[in-house]
Protein backbone atom coordinates (compact mmCIF):
# COMPACT_ATOMS: atom_id res chain seq x y z
CA UNK A 1 0.00 0.00 0.00
CA UNK A 2 1.12 3.38 -0.82
CA UNK A 3 1.10 6.30 1.65
CA UNK A 4 -0.76 6.42 4.66
CA UNK A 5 -0.70 9.64 6.55
CA UNK A 6 -2.48 12.23 8.50
CA UNK A 7 -2.52 14.93 6.59
CA UNK A 8 -3.81 18.70 7.72
CA UNK A 9 -6.82 20.21 6.51
CA UNK A 10 -8.91 23.26 6.66
CA UNK A 11 -12.25 23.61 5.38
CA UNK A 12 -12.21 19.71 4.09
CA UNK A 13 -14.84 18.84 1.77
CA UNK A 14 -15.66 15.30 0.68
CA UNK A 15 -16.56 13.16 -2.09
CA UNK A 16 -17.08 9.50 -2.63
CA UNK A 17 -14.99 8.26 -5.64
CA UNK A 18 -15.46 4.48 -7.23
CA UNK A 19 -12.22 3.03 -7.34
CA UNK A 20 -10.46 1.53 -10.34
CA UNK A 21 -9.85 -2.61 -9.86
CA UNK A 22 -6.58 -4.20 -8.49
CA UNK A 23 -5.41 -0.47 -7.20
CA UNK A 24 -3.83 0.13 -3.13
CA UNK A 25 -4.56 3.61 -2.40
CA UNK A 26 -3.28 4.53 1.22
CA UNK A 27 -4.65 7.20 3.52
CA UNK A 28 -3.13 10.85 2.66
CA UNK A 29 -2.14 9.50 -0.84
CA UNK A 30 -3.19 12.32 -3.77
CA UNK A 31 -5.83 10.46 -5.57
CA UNK A 32 -6.35 11.04 -9.68
CA UNK A 33 -9.29 9.48 -11.62
CA UNK A 34 -9.01 8.07 -14.74
CA UNK A 35 -10.30 8.69 -18.16
CA UNK A 36 -13.31 6.84 -17.11
CA UNK A 37 -13.93 8.79 -13.70
CA UNK A 38 -12.40 6.04 -11.46
CA UNK A 39 -10.31 6.85 -8.47
CA UNK A 40 -6.17 5.57 -9.16
CA UNK A 41 -3.49 6.20 -6.80
CA UNK A 42 -2.14 9.66 -8.66
CA UNK A 43 -0.70 9.77 -12.03
CA UNK A 44 1.12 12.29 -13.40
CA UNK A 45 -1.26 13.88 -16.19
CA UNK A 46 -4.52 11.99 -14.82
CA UNK A 47 -7.37 14.64 -13.50
CA UNK A 48 -6.98 14.87 -9.25
CA UNK A 49 -9.61 13.95 -7.67
CA UNK A 50 -8.35 14.89 -3.74
CA UNK A 51 -6.61 13.48 -1.11
CA UNK A 52 -7.56 9.97 0.08
CA UNK A 53 -9.50 9.59 3.43
CA UNK A 54 -9.31 6.37 4.13
CA UNK A 55 -6.79 3.09 2.77
CA UNK A 56 -8.82 0.77 0.03
CA UNK A 57 -7.46 -2.50 -1.61
CA UNK A 58 -9.47 -3.15 -4.43
CA UNK A 59 -7.30 -5.83 -5.34
CA UNK A 60 -9.74 -8.66 -7.07
CA UNK A 61 -12.98 -6.76 -7.40
CA UNK A 62 -14.52 -4.77 -10.74
CA UNK A 63 -13.80 -1.06 -11.18
CA UNK A 64 -16.39 0.74 -9.45
CA UNK A 65 -17.13 -2.12 -6.93
CA UNK A 66 -16.07 0.05 -3.63
CA UNK A 67 -15.71 3.89 -3.51
CA UNK A 68 -13.15 5.84 -1.79
CA UNK A 69 -13.86 8.62 0.23
CA UNK A 70 -11.57 11.72 -0.57
CA UNK A 71 -11.31 15.27 0.39
CA UNK A 72 -11.97 16.87 -2.71
CA UNK A 73 -11.78 20.39 -1.60
CA UNK A 74 -10.12 22.89 1.04
CA UNK A 75 -6.55 23.70 2.30
CA UNK A 76 -3.92 21.23 2.82
CA UNK A 77 -0.48 21.76 4.62
CA UNK A 78 2.31 20.13 1.58
CA UNK A 79 5.66 20.08 1.12
CA UNK A 80 5.92 21.83 -2.32
CA UNK A 81 9.57 21.15 -4.13
CA UNK A 82 10.27 24.65 -5.46
CA UNK A 83 8.49 26.86 -3.16
CA UNK A 84 10.86 28.78 -1.29
CA UNK A 85 9.19 32.17 -0.01
CA UNK A 86 6.38 34.41 0.40
CA UNK A 87 7.01 35.13 -3.59
CA UNK A 88 5.31 31.83 -4.15
CA UNK A 89 1.76 32.62 -2.90
CA UNK A 90 -0.45 32.12 -5.78
CA UNK A 91 1.63 29.55 -8.00
CA UNK A 92 0.31 26.72 -9.13
CA UNK A 93 1.12 23.29 -7.75
CA UNK A 94 1.29 20.08 -9.28
CA UNK A 95 1.68 16.86 -8.68
CA UNK A 96 4.00 13.73 -10.29
CA UNK A 97 3.08 11.21 -7.85
CA UNK A 98 0.70 10.39 -5.00
CA UNK A 99 3.61 12.04 -2.70
CA UNK A 100 5.82 14.11 -4.90
CA UNK A 101 4.33 18.18 -5.35
CA UNK A 102 6.21 20.61 -7.64
CA UNK A 103 5.49 24.05 -9.13
CA UNK A 104 6.76 22.28 -11.79
CA UNK A 105 3.63 22.13 -14.53
CA UNK A 106 5.29 19.28 -17.16
CA UNK A 107 2.90 16.21 -17.50
CA UNK A 108 2.08 16.96 -13.87
CA UNK A 109 -2.01 16.85 -12.46
CA UNK A 110 -2.70 20.29 -11.33
CA UNK A 111 -3.43 20.06 -7.77
CA UNK A 112 -4.15 23.71 -6.63
CA UNK A 113 -2.17 27.09 -5.36
CA UNK A 114 -0.10 28.04 -2.55
CA UNK A 115 -2.37 29.68 -0.27
CA UNK A 116 0.49 30.84 2.49
CA UNK A 117 4.53 29.86 2.53
CA UNK A 118 5.29 28.67 5.98
CA UNK A 119 8.84 28.21 6.03
CA UNK A 120 11.39 26.01 3.58
CA UNK A 121 9.42 24.37 1.08
CA UNK A 122 6.51 23.98 3.21
CA UNK A 123 3.17 25.38 2.19
CA UNK A 124 -0.70 25.94 2.80
CA UNK A 125 -2.06 24.72 -0.53
CA UNK A 126 -5.86 25.60 -1.24
CA UNK A 127 -6.99 22.31 -3.75
CA UNK A 128 -10.03 21.61 -5.44
CA UNK A 129 -10.59 18.44 -7.38
CA UNK A 130 -10.90 18.38 -11.20
CA UNK A 131 -14.46 17.62 -10.84
CA UNK A 132 -15.55 20.58 -8.29
CA UNK A 133 -13.93 23.23 -10.44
Amino acid sequence: MGVTAQRTYIAPRYKMVPALTAIEIGRGAAVSTTTAGYANELVAGEAFAGFAEEDIDTTGLASGAESIRVVSAGRVKLLVVGASAVSDIDAVVYADTSTTFTLTSTSNSRVGKVAEWLTGDYCWVEFKSDSDV
